[in-house]
């Protein structure tokens, strides 16, 4: 509004100016005094370049201002949408969503808005001004000017759909590079570097082709409203001039006319910039808008009391269920699904599967990949909720929980044990900001890695790269274990927490798991019975199924699929 207000203001200085040369043209053909004019004049020029100084800064304040809430906005979006939702997207398309995008606003609001708001009122102030100056000229170059509009209404159309194209290849050029980054090992172990540096080019093309074909209509605007423009000129100064010679218009007419000509057909050529500017800007504010839409994984629970973790010291082991299974089936939404063990989408991954756990016991999950084990700790941790069936926590829903309060239960160690770019204390702290140093080093030791703060100066503050690449897989996992034993949640779900570990360090972990399981529900996912077969349940799933449950010698005397794995690893 304050801009608003002050591109009135600038317009009105700026409109006085022609008038004000009118005026002292004929001041000095009649010999008058010409201080007072020329002074006026002088400080109109100040003041509206001063005013138009400050318009600037209010609009980059508040271009940047709504660049910073729409980045907050789509990342509160992404960061709190469904899994099955964000997996429709690739993850350089978010991201470019998220940056490129939301700088295109920023770019309408400087260019765009300013341009258009300043320009429309100065173009109707020239036009009345005209107006009364002199009525044919006004109508010679209103005739020009509607061919002008005419044409920017007929492109701009065009622009917005060739700007989605142009910004979807940008989108599709950043996955590109994003997927060849991650996997880079793999693609230089394959030999597969020519053909990713190929498959980028091509996406670079692509985008190339896509902001060339929006270049070659934009350009066009410029150079053929600049024609118009010089034509309206040209017919003004003709007939102008003209009248002049026949009496019938004054000198000094003409030269207002023809100022309020030029600030006329300023904000028509700044248009040309406005509009396309403006048409990214509704082109990017639509893919944003397509983020935002998406529902929030964050939902209202029907359920009035709050979720408490159980502590066995107050209950019996055994006697309290911590999480139920009751005939819970799923299967994963076609757009895709996080952390799970089955690659056929269509298919039930879970079929009718009922346990209990109670609280204090630890629970093992084996099976062959594929089976659903890692879906069963997805749908503990609400990742998704069941298609079927009821998962409880506590003896409530979990679907009638809001998942923060599931969550606040339940400490997660996954496969493939994800670290955060940042300080080893960073990483530490995620589920515990409060935690102190003594506390993290007391987590490392748990988990035999006080050597990762020893082997740099920096301690705790040492560097992790992304997906801790100076880690080795091993160190990965015992790093993300000594996180969820600094959580100290009541639940604990390890999936293959010891897959990558050689024998010394997988028993020196087991032991520390031991010690902060304690009083503590376990459920533990691993493909190495030594893991889990002193668990007091085993669950052996295959195909969605629950095919056998029981102690470990239970299993290997009453089931052929678990006797056979456990042959196998010399365990019988």
């Amino acid at each position: 509004m304050l801009a608003s207000l002050l591109s009135i203001v600038q317009a009105a200085t700026s409109l006085a100016q022609p008038l004000l040369v009118g005026l002292l043209i004929g001041a000095v053909g009649a010999g008058q005094n010409i201080v007072g004019l020329t002074t006026l004049l002088c400080v109109l020029l100040i003041a509206s370049a001063g005013i138009l100084g400050i318009q600037q800064f209010i609009l980059s304040r508040l271009a940047e201002t709504v660049v910073r809430d729409s980045r907050k906005s789509v990342v509160r979006a992404l960061l709190n949408m469904p899994f099955a939702s964000l997996h429709a997207y690739r993850r350089g398309d978010l991201l470019s969503r998220a940056t490129s995008d939301t700088l295109l606003l920023r770019a309408a609001l400087l260019q765009g808005t300013t341009q258009l708001i300043s320009g429309a009122i100065t173009f109707l102030g020239a036009l009345i001004a005209m107006f009364l100056v002199d009525l044919s000229l006004l109508g010679m170059t209103l005739c020009v000017v509607a061919v002008s509009v005419a044409l920017l209404a007929l492109v701009s159309r065009r622009l917005k759909a060739l700007s989605v194209a142009s910004q979807e290849s940008i989108g599709q050029f950043s996955s590109a590079i994003e997927r060849a980054l991650q996997a880079l090992p793999t693609i230089r172990s394959l030999n597969a570097t020519r053909q990713e540096i190929a498959a980028i080019d091509t996406a670079a093309d692509r985008t190339w082709s896509r902001g060339l074909q929006f270049a070659s209509v934009a350009a066009w605007l410029t150079p053929v409203t600049g024609i118009i423009m010089q034509t309206s000129l040209i017919l003004v100064l003709g007939f102008g001039g003209y009248r002049v010679a026949q009496g019938t218009l004054a000198i000094a007419s003409l030269v207002s006319f023809i100022m309020y000509l030029v600030m006329l057909l300023g904000p028509l050529s700044q248009s040309v910039g406005a509009v396309t500017a403006l048409n990214q800007a509704f082109a990017a504010d639509t893919r944003l808008h397509e983020i935002e839409l998406n529902q929030s994984e964050d939902d209202e629970t029907t359920h009035n009391e709050p979720l408490n973790g159980l502590h066995v010291a107050d209950h019996p082991v055994a006697t309290v269920p911590t999480i139920e299974f009751l005939s819970v089936s799923f299967h994963y939404p076609d757009s895709g699904r996080i952390g799970c063990d089955n690659v056929e989408s269509s298919e039930p991954v879970l079929q009718n599967v009922s346990f209990t756990a109670y609280a204090g016991e630890r629970i093992g999950i084996v099976g062959p990949s594929g089976a659903g084990k890692s879906t069963i700790l997805s749908l503990i941790e609400r990742f998704y909720d069941p298609i079927q069936g009821v998962v409880q926590i506590n003896g409530i829903d979990s679907r009638t929980l809001p998942r923060p309060d599931v969550r606040a239960q339940v400490g997660y160690v996954q496969q493939e044990a994800p670290i955060l770019a940042g300080s080893i204390r960073d990483n530490l702290r995620l589920g515990a900001p409060l935690a102190s140093d003594e506390d993290c080093l007391n987590a490392l030791h748990e988990v035999n890695l006080l050597s990762l703060v020893d082997r740099s100066i920096d301690g705790l503050d040492a560097r992790l790269g992304d997906q801790g690449v100076n880690l080795s897989g091993g160190e990965r996992q015992r790093l993300a274990l000594a996180r969820i034993i600094l959580a100290d949640r009541p639940i604990l779900l390890l999936d293959e927490a010891t897959s990558q570990m050689d024998s010394d360090n997988e028993l020196h972990l087991q032991s520390a798991i031991a010690v902060a399981s304690r009083n503590k529900t376990q459920i533990v996912v691993a493909h190495r019975l030594s893991t889990v077969m002193d668990s007091d349940t085993i669950l052996v799933l295959r195909n969605g199924h629950i095919e056998a449950a029981g102690p470990h010698r239970e299993l290997v005397a009453s089931n052929e699929f678990y006797f056979s794995l456990a042959s196998q690893q010399h365990l019988v």
